[in-house]
């Protein structure tokens, strides 16, 4: 098995890329700056997914793979001092990874939260309505429905923002 982590230098995108290692996948990450050897750099933001394929060698030669989205701007208080910045890694870069990723035939899993929702309840279902409360969970959202309306082969996997 052939894995890419999106946000492989952050909390959740470092687990999974360890344990992927360790189960003897054949995985690569990336960073957003450059601080570990072991990672790509690649900046949602502003660089280009095309290019960033070309670099691997297993997409090289056409072996299939499945990536893990886990890279964001999850400070919530940073997403709302920074929205421009924050949209533009949260959605934008996500949207554009997710695009060519997709034409490439790269199966993807995006790590959501559950932020997407209100907070009143718990235990949220995907019947339950999306109505969040912050940026973070608005950018969230946004790329959820996008997912669900062009991409709906993409799992959705929400996590809890403690």
């Amino acid at each position: 098995m052939r894995l890419i982590v999106i946000g492989a230098s952050g909390l959740i995108g470092n687990a999974v890329y360890h344990m992927a290692k360790k189960q003897g996948f054949s995985v690569v990450g990336t960073q957003n700056k450059v601080h570990d050897p072991e990672f790509y750099r690649y900046r949602l933001e502003d660089d280009d997914p095309e290019s960033f394929l070309q670099k691997i060698e297993f997409y090289r030669k056409r072996e299939s793979a499945c990536a893990v989205l886990s890279a964001a701007v999850s400070n919530i208080n940073q997403c709302y001092e920074q929205p421009e910045l924050s949209h533009a890694i949260n959605v934008d870069g996500i949207k554009r990874l997710v695009q060519v990723f997709a034409k490439n035939g790269i199966q993807m899993i995006y790590l959501s939260s559950d932020a997407v929702f209100d907070g009143r309840g718990g235990n949220y279902t995907e019947n339950d309505n999306v109505q969040p409360l912050c940026i973070y969970g608005k950018q969230k959202a946004e790329v959820a429905r996008y997912l669900q309306d062009n991409f709906p082969e993409v799992l959705i996997y929400r996590l809890a923002k403690q």
